[in-house]
């Protein structure tokens, strides 16, 4: 019998206890994820994608443009560095609120670096997926560290690769 590798290893979820007995991440997700936050998960994994003025870009960070090409001038000159800009995901205050006076984080847990970059992954390795199903024509590089483009803490980018 030959099993293969996951993206996620088995035993990082042990880090994370349960009230339920979980042998696996799909008695996980059965016992602690409903139906609507799988689907909204999977859909955040499988991004829309705007192209304007063939920049790629995460459809997310950039809402009600209607094709306003004005709206690249705004991070540069530079195609790579416009889409490094409005591509940026900023995973450390992802699960950030604010609340009155300054943002919160809802869980201590999201504090731990390693869970921070273990979400990263993942977010890279699905957002690539994607990329290449719906634009196979092209190549992407991504980009992660802290201290981008004023941003604290740890984000994630991506950017056409005009080097294939």
């Amino acid at each position: 019998m030959i099993k293969t590798n996951n993206l996620i290893e088995p035993q990082f979820i042990k880090k994370y206890p349960s009230e339920y007995p979980l042998e696996s991440y799909f008695s996980y997700v059965a016992n602690l994820v409903p139906p609507e936050f799988f689907i909204s998960v999977a859909a955040m994994l499988s991004p829309e994608f705007t192209i304007l003025d063939d920049h790629v870009l995460l459809s997310n960070n950039c809402k009600n443009l209607d094709n306003d090409i004005s709206f690249l001038n705004k991070f540069g000159n530079n195609k790579t560095e416009r889409e490094k800009s409005i591509n940026l995901f900023c995973v450390s205050d992802f699960y950030t609120v604010y609340v009155g006076e300054g943002y919160v984080f809802p869980e201590e847990k999201w504090f731990n670096i390693e869970l921070q970059n273990k979400y990263a992954d993942i977010l890279q390795h699905y957002w690539k997926q994607q990329l290449k199903l719906v634009l196979p024509e092209k190549s992407f590089l991504f980009l992660r560290g802290t201290e981008f483009q004023g941003e604290t803490g740890l984000c994630l980018t991506f950017f056409e690769n005009l080097n294939c």
